[in-house]
C-alpha cells in the first residue's frame, strides 16, 4: 500500500494542510514544533492507537486527518478517515470503488501483516527482551525493546535477508552484530570468538539505534517507514551508508524522514521521484498554526532549502 496525499484539518496545530505525497521518499524540514511530527502521526495512528480528542486544534471542537492511499495489491483505492469529535474518534475506511465497509481498522503491529515500522525520536529502550520465541521476533514495536528476536532471525545463514543484514552492518557500523546465548535466552553481541564477546548493552546509544532501523529495512517490502531525526547519534560517514541502504529500499518501500541534516537532505533529495517539504509554525490570533509546502525541485529552491538548516 502507498500513501498518495494526507488532509489534515484542525489537527494539532494545523488549521488546513493538504500534502501530495511521493511514493517513495519524503522528506520533512523545519524549526522544532513546526509540525513535522505531527504529520507523521496521522499515518503512524493507522498502526497505533493513540489520537484522541486532545489532538483537535485549540479553540475548536472537532478535527480531522484524512490518510488517501493506493492498494496495488488488492487493486483498489480509499482513504482512512479519522474525526476527532466528542469523547471517541471514529476511524472508518472506504475503498475507492464506493464499496467500503465504515468499520473500525487498524493494521496488526506484528508481521508479516504490518503496514508501518517506526523509527521515532522517543526510540530509546531501558531493557531488551532476551526470549526468543515467533510471538516477539514478528512484534513491530516504537521501541527497541524487541531487538535481540529481529537480529536472531536475521544471524541464521539460511534466511533471505542474512548476507543483507551482515554487509549492512558493516557498512553503517563497521562491524556485525549477531545473536549469542543468555542466561534468559539470547543477546545482541560482537563475537570475537567462541567464547568472548561484547553485548550490545555495552556499546554506545547509536549501535542500537541503528540496529533498530537496519533489521526492519532488511526484510521490509510494501511497508512504510516512518523515520524522526535518522542523524541523530551516527557518524556523518556511517550516515551516507544508511541512506545508500534506505535509497535502494525505496524502490518498494515509502519512507516519511523528518531531519535537521543538510546531509540527508542533499542525498535523499537528489533521488528520482522523491519530495521535500518545509513546515513552518506562526501564531494566528494567539493560537500556534502550522503550514507545510513541498519545496521545489528547481536548483535554487532546493539550495535555500538547505541553507535554511544552517
Amino acid at each position: 500500500m502507498q500513501i498518495t496525499k494526507i488532509a489534515l484539518e484542525n489537527f494539532r496545530s494545523f488549521e488546513q494542510a493538504i500534502i501530495d505525497v511521493s511514493s517513495n521518499i519524503n522528506v520533512f524540514l523545519g524549526n522544532n514544533n513546526s509540525g513535522k511530527t505531527t504529520i507523521l502521526s496521522s499515518i503512524l495512528d493507522l498502526q497505533y492507537p493513540g489520537l484522541d480528542t486532545n489532538h483537535i486544534r485549540l479553540g475548536e471542537t472537532q478535527g480531522n486527518t484524512l490518510v488517501y492511499f493506493i492498494d496495488h495489491t488488492e487493486h483498489n483505492s480509499g482513504y482512512f478517515n479519522n474525526k476527532l469529535q466528542g469523547t471517541t474518534p471514529n476511524k472508518i475506511i472506504n475503498t475507492g470503488t464506493g464499496k467500503g465497509n465504515n468499520r473500525a481498522f487498524r493494521y496488526p503491529d506484528k508481521e508479516p501483516d504490518n503496514l508501518i515500522y517506526p523509527f521515532l525520536a522517543k526510540r530509546k529502550t531501558y531493557s531488551y527482551e532476551e526470549t526468543i520465541n515467533i510471538n516477539n521476533t514478528n512484534i513491530v514495536s516504537v521501541g527497541l525493546n524487541m531487538l535481540y528476536p529481529k537480529i536472531d532471525r536475521l544471524s541464521n545463514s539460511h534466511t533471505q535477508a542474512h548476507k543483507e543484514y551482515l554487509e549492512a552492518c558493516k557498512d553503517v557500523l563497521g562491524f556485525g552484530i549477531t545473536a549469542v546465548a543468555s542466561e534468559k535466552g539470547k543477546v545482541a553481541a560482537y563475537v570475537k570468538d567462541e567464547f568472548q564477546s561484547i553485548p550490545l548493552t555495552l556499546m554506545g546509544e547509536g549501535t542500537p539505534n541503528l540496529l533498530g532501523l537496519i533489521v526492519n529495512l532488511c526484510i521490509a517490502k510494501n511497508k512504510i517507514f516512518l523515520i524522526e531525526e535518522l542523524e541523530n547519534d551516527i557518524h556523518p560517514k556511517a550516515l551516507k551508508n544508511l541512506l545508500k541502504i534506505i535509497e535502494k529500499k525505496s524502490a518498494y518501500n515509502q519512507f516519511f524522514i523528518t531531519t535537521h541534516s543538510n546531509i540527508v537532505v542533499k542525498y535523499l533529495g537528489a533521488i528520482s521521484g522523491a519530495k521535500i517539504f518545509k513546515t513552518k509554525m506562526e501564531f494566528k490570533n494567539k493560537v500556534p498554526t502550522s503550514t507545510v509546502i513541498e519545496v521545489g525541485t528547481a536548483p535554487e529552491a532546493r539550495r535555500q532549502a538547505l541553507e535554511d538548516l544552517g
